[in-house]
């Protein structure tokens, strides 16, 4: 490999790092058990019934 593509991405990598590990542990959080059913309640009580049903059927039922 060339030495300067492997050069120009470790700049990308130490400048982007930052913000791309926040960025990809925010998504981590939203897949958490506990977020994904409290997001699908909100939306099955305050947007949309039939959309937050859809979302998430088996619950739905019960909620």
């Amino acid at each position: 490999m060339d030495i300067e593509y492997l050069l120009v991405r470790q700049v990308f990598r130490e400048g982007a790092g930052q913000f791309l590990r926040e960025l990809f542990m925010k998504m981590t959080f939203l897949t958490d058990k506990e977020t994904s059913i409290v997001i699908v309640a909100i939306i099955y009580w305050c947007i949309s019934k039939e959309y937050g049903s859809r979302l998430f059927p088996r619950r739905a039922s019960y909620v």
